[in-house]
């Protein structure tokens, strides 16, 4: 359902590592010749892609690399808007997740909802959570969003589209509407890249 790639940019030391993981993530195209217009033109014309890229650490890479961070986020903006059906980028700005309750997945929402309903739901997902302890799974967790989805607003996104919640209806257009798209797109694979670097982080702090 969810093909999730995570690129740590803490891991970056250079602009040549940036483009030497794209290059791994487009599987070494011969044309890629690590400029950003290369770049452009094989993630438009690349059909095999993960459905998210989640970029993490970016707050570090762009007090290295500031200009360059710049530029890299209004291509990533750029790409987005073109709203390709293939794969989607999203900037993990949350660092260093520790806490293992499913709460923290949802500290920092994205910076842009789909629909007028979907921020009340992220409001109302991340209270639910805030005593829950964290899955062993990331199938169980995308589970549990469902269910507590259902619980709360009487559907969920399983259903393949949009849905109206009267009590997030506030006014505006598409007022209480959650957007199916939104979550399973954006919101979920976000939350699931937020999972796995707590995950990891676990198993750094594990002793030897």
């Amino acid at each position: 359902m969810y093909q999730i790639l995570t690129i740590d940019l803490k891991q970056i030391k250079s602009i040549n590592d940036l483009h030497l993981e794209f290059a791994k993530l487009l599987k070494h195209p011969e044309n890629y010749c690590k400029t950003w217009h290369s770049l452009w033109e094989n993630l438009t014309g690349q059909a095999e892609l993960p459905t998210n890229i989640i970029l993490c650490n970016f707050s570090h890479f762009s007090k290295l690399f500031p200009i360059d961070a710049e530029l890299f986020s209004i291509f990533i903006n750029q790409y987005n808007d073109l709203k390709l059906e293939n794969s989607i980028f999203q900037f993990d700005r949350l660092e260093g997740l520790k806490k293992n309750i499913i709460r923290t997945i949802f500290k920092t929402p994205p910076s842009q909802f789909g629909l007028r309903g979907d921020d009340y739901l992220w409001e109302d997902l991340e209270s639910y959570f805030s005593n829950k302890p964290f899955p062993e799974s990331e199938s169980l967790l995308i589970e549990q969003i469902h269910t507590a989805m259902e619980e709360l607003t009487g559907s969920s996104t399983l259903g393949q589209q949009n849905f109206f919640v009267r009590k997030y209806s506030k006014g505006g257009m598409s007022s209480g509407v959650v957007s199916h798209d939104f979550w399973e797109k954006n919101g979920i694979p976000l939350l699931i890249g937020h999972y796995r670097k707590i995950n990891a982080n676990k198993q750094i702090r594990k002793p030897s």
